[in-house]
């Protein structure tokens, strides 16, 4: 469903069955990303039709969760500086995005300078060659000139049920960050995988992977200053489609295939 309902400007790009419409009044997000006329991104019927007024005066200060995909800031906190407090917010979230470039290949957008951050996005968002799926390019400019560490969070709402269950590689379980602890959402399959299936029960995990960042990689992404005090981070590119694919070498899961409604792959710049 298109996301001009929303009343805002929207940009797209389109091959195929593929469409992913962008808006960039709205963080700057995907709003949509159909195949066949489907929109596989969670858009938020409570929405429909209301205008983002979150960078505005007018604001009441609750946290409008249009969907769709974004791009937030980690940490996450409130307890002082060198943490991104929120949703809500009005700028890097809910925040009026400049169209800096939209043709037939790619989609740029960035957002204003967050004031309590100092941190500026941009990104650009682009169709995968010979797939169905897309390239989000993001990366994060200290325009204050503070410093600090700062890591991108890419964020993806998918449209989710019941039947709703995603799996994926972590060799070393994984920790519950928010919610109860016994949250029947999360468990470990029999291959050793974490498996998330959708309960409609509010909870978050973290999981990590044993395979340490290459140095050279590292290095790109926690340069935190450079000349004039202004420092950029090159985001791990992030790419998701339909399927994601992982091997893994526990006796019996080797070459297993995952299929996701949402698979992300993150790659290094």
């Amino acid at each position: 469903m298109p996301m001009s309902r929303h009343s805002t400007e929207t940009v797209e790009l389109s091959r195929g069955a593929l469409k992913v419409v962008v808006a960039p009044r709205l963080g700057g997000r995907i709003a949509e990303f159909s195949l066949c006329g489907r929109n596989l991104l969670f858009e938020n019927p409570a929405l429909a039709g209301v205008e983002n007024d979150q960078p505005t005066p007018a604001w009441d200060g609750v946290w409008r969760n249009f969907g769709g995909e974004k791009v937030w800031v980690a940490p996450q906190g409130w307890d002082g500086k060198g943490q991104w407090a929120g949703p809500p917010d009005p700028v890097l979230d809910g925040g009026y995005f400049s169209l800096l470039a939209a043709d037939s290949e790619k989609i740029s957008t960035r957002s204003p300078d967050d004031p309590k951050t100092g941190l500026r996005i941009d990104r650009t968002i682009s169709l995968l060659d010979g797939q169905s799926g897309v390239n989000v390019d993001a990366s994060l400019t200290d325009v204050s000139g503070g410093g600090g560490e700062w890591s991108i969070w890419p964020v993806v709402q998918v449209r989710a049920d019941e039947n709703t269950s995603i799996t994926f590689p972590s060799p070393d379980g994984f920790r519950v960050l928010h919610g109860v602890v016994n949250n029947p959402q999360f468990g470990i399959d029999e291959c050793g995988n974490c498996e998330v299936s959708y309960k409609y029960i509010m909870g978050k995990i973290g999981a990590g992977l044993r395979a340490p960042i290459p140095q050279t990689e590292r290095r790109s992404w926690r340069r935190a200053t450079s000349r004039n005090r202004r420092a950029t981070r090159r985001a791990r590119t992030c790419r998701f489609g339909l399927r994601a694919e992982a091997r893994f070498s526990r006796a019996g899961c080797f070459g297993r295939r995952l299929t996701t409604p949402s698979g992300i792959r993150p790659t290094w710049k």
